[in-house]
């Protein structure tokens, strides 16, 4: 854990520096707007609008990651988050306010996606479920102290304070030394496999969204108001931010050892008592709003934690599908409350905030209430409770449980961290602080970057000298690697593969593109992989120019031709176990010919032919790879 935190160091920072802008903003803007005169209807429609675009940040940005890379991404969310905190504090029209808060929301899901990417590539096994907990007590505790840098003063001031801590952000992951971890996970959502699996578990989600985004878009002004007082809106904030921090584990520890349900039903009755309590007999003195903020936030932070937990008792397989769909059951909740605040001012009916509050979690309370009368459910398959962040699938992924609910024991190992002890004996591999031998692992899955495959494949012949099953054999890998031996294998064997040339010399140019047909043709990289290093020449001075610069270089290339029939489209099948279990088309966006995925693609499911279908296990078998992607391009006599 230490090696791992030590890794990490900067990411963490930075997280933690962003989050302490953040909270600044979320406050600052709902009681500036309230300052300039904003009804809290007003108000409502942009707490929405941030949300809004939080989600279309989650859809959008894994393949903008993916496109241009995480640090990049990165930096151009902090630009936007900057421009639109100072955007907010110069123009105060509702539409460019809507807009901006958009944006705001949009940047923020790549700052949380960028992150987690980062925590999921370096969190081992053994640590992963401590990592999680400590990325939401982070999340939670830096926009917390956040609060504590509003003290009144003029807007620009406090927006550009927010500015120079989004830009500071940007300083620990620039300077990190640690590689770009893998592009973020977009799931497929089901919320009838999550309704199916956890009823209480979707509504507790969208519950504590619902709570959650009426608080942050309308919380500290209705409290300022109330009392008078912005300073005691903005400390409300930050005691309901208290409560969440505080109360995730103990509720978690305890939902471990009851039925959870009875949890989610005490905290959530609990709730609705101080919130309608407060709304009929409540006094506006600042401690008793404060005790209220650490209820309510104490019961709706950790509602979502206890749901997901819920939802994963009764998973059976589908944890990543059903946390996705209890993530955006959340980020609607999210939405909704602040839009039918918004609707509950314009009737004039603005005192009833703390009435809203006590109604979501009356619904979550009488819902679970309900599933405990009617339906009984077996402790034998609850896993422990997990304190979860609500901010995007990277989080999830990071879950311990996802793996677990597929019935695996998963440890992830970054190959370029062991080294290994060669010997006829006993052969043993390092990982950072710990020694492995045989007896550690029943099977290896490989997964290793084209870059460093020399390496990564001195791993796997390692377990291999170990016994340890592989389940693609270091020759296998190294073999498919090499495109210029694998088109061999496939050519020799009868797999039918484009015209290819391939020479040394820049005297045989005129010779590799007279080879090929002639221009259109495509030049490719031997080491390339995703579409890098992909050139389509369109001219035969252009494929000169060309070939010439990378040989040049001293880089081997191949050269093929040009398959117009394609029309930018393949076939990508997964064959397993020499079966192909799946198959997708992918298609290039317009004005591209590669139709990588990573390059802008899109893909949709196809059904194979059998000719397909055999050609595609075939080429498998020739490579000797038990888990691979066969990709098939269809022309006009194929």
């Amino acid at each position: 854990m230490k090696t791992t935190l030590k890794s990490l160091f900067s990411v963490f920072l930075s997280l933690a520096i962003l989050l302490l802008g953040h909270g600044l903003q979320q406050t600052l803007l709902p009681l500036h707007a309230q300052n300039i005169g904003w009804s809290p209807a007003a108000i409502g429609l942009t707490g929405a609008a941030y949300f809004g675009g939080f989600i279309l940040g989650c859809l959008c940005m894994p393949r903008l990651i993916a496109n241009v890379g995480h640090i990049r991404v990165f930096t151009v969310c902090t630009a936007l988050a900057i421009a639109a905190i100072l955007t907010l504090a110069k123009w105060q029209y509702l539409p460019v306010w809507i807009g901006m808060r958009m944006v705001t929301g949009a940047s923020l899901a790549g700052f949380y996606m960028i992150i987690e990417s980062w925590l999921n590539e370096n969190a081992t096994e053994r640590a992963r479920g401590s990592l999680l907990s400590l990325y939401g007590f982070v999340c939670i505790g830096a926009m917390a102290l956040g609060q504590l840098l509003l003290t009144g003063g003029d807007v620009l001031q406090g927006a550009a304070l927010a500015a120079i801590i989004f830009a500071l952000a940007i300083v620990p992951v620039g300077l990190t030394t640690s590689p770009q971890p893998a592009t973020p996970t977009q799931v497929v959502l089901s919320f009838r496999v999550a309704y199916q699996a956890s009823q209480v578990g979707l509504i507790a989600a969208a519950m504590s969204g619902f709570v959650m985004g009426l608080i942050w878009s309308n919380g500290a002004v209705f409290v300022s108001r109330v009392v008078l007082d912005d300073q005691v809106g903005v400390t409300f904030i930050m005691w309901v931010l208290l409560g969440g921090l505080f109360c995730q584990l103990p509720l978690g520890r305890l939902s471990d050892h009851v039925d959870r349900r009875w949890v989610i039903l005490g905290t959530s009755v609990l709730a609705f008592v101080c919130s309608t309590s407060w709304a009929l007999f409540g006094s506006t003195t600042p401690l008793q709003l404060y005790v209220l903020g650490f209820i309510v936030g104490g019961a709706a932070m950790p509602l979502y934690s206890l749901g997901v937990a819920h939802a994963n008792d009764n998973a059976r397989g589908a944890f990543l599908v059903i946390a996705g769909a209890l993530l955006l059951a959340n980020g609607l909740g999210s939405i909704a409350g602040p839009l039918l605040y918004a609707g509950l001012v314009w009737l004039q009916l603005d005192n009833l905030f703390f009435v809203m509050i006590g109604i979501a979690f009356a619904l979550a309370a009488a819902w679970t209430a309900a599933r405990l009368v009617f339906h009984d459910v077996s402790r034998d398959h609850y896993e422990p409770y997990q304190m979860v962040p609500k901010t995007t699938m990277g989080a999830v992924d990071m879950d311990p449980r996802a793996a677990k609910a597929r019935g695996h024991e998963v440890r992830v190992l970054d190959h370029l961290r062991c080294f290994m002890d060669i010997t006829s004996e006993k052969p043993t591999l390092h990982y950072r602080d710990e020694e492995f031998d045989a007896d550690h692992f029943d099977a290896i899955i490989p997964r290793i970057g084209s870059s460093v495959t020399f390496y990564g494949c001195s791993v796997v012949r390692q377990f291999e000298m170990m016994g340890v099953y592989c389940v693609n054999e270091s020759v296998a890998i190294t073999r498919s690697r090499d495109k210029l031996r694998s088109l061999q294998l496939l050519s020799r064997r009868g797999v039918g593969i484009p015209v290819t040339a391939f020479a040394n010399s820049p005297d045989d140019i005129k010779g590799l593109i007279r080879e090929v047909g002639g221009p259109p043709l495509v030049i490719k990289l031997l080491e390339g992989t995703q579409g890098i290093g992909v050139v389509l020449a369109e001219t035969r001075n252009a494929a000169q120019s060309v070939i010439q610069g990378f040989m040049g270089l001293s880089a081997n290339i191949l050269v093929q031709e040009f398959i117009k029939e394609a029309g930018g489209s393949d076939i990508r099948c997964f064959v397993v176990g020499g079966k192909v279990i799946a198959a997708m088309q992918r298609t290039a966006p317009e004005g591209e010919f590669r139709s990588n995925l990573h390059r802008g693609g899109s893909a949709k499911v196809v059904r194979l032919s059998p000719q397909e279908r055999r050609t595609a296990v075939n080429a498998a078998k020739i490579m000797g790879l038990n888990v691979c992607g066969v990709d098939l391009e269809l022309f006009a006599g194929s």
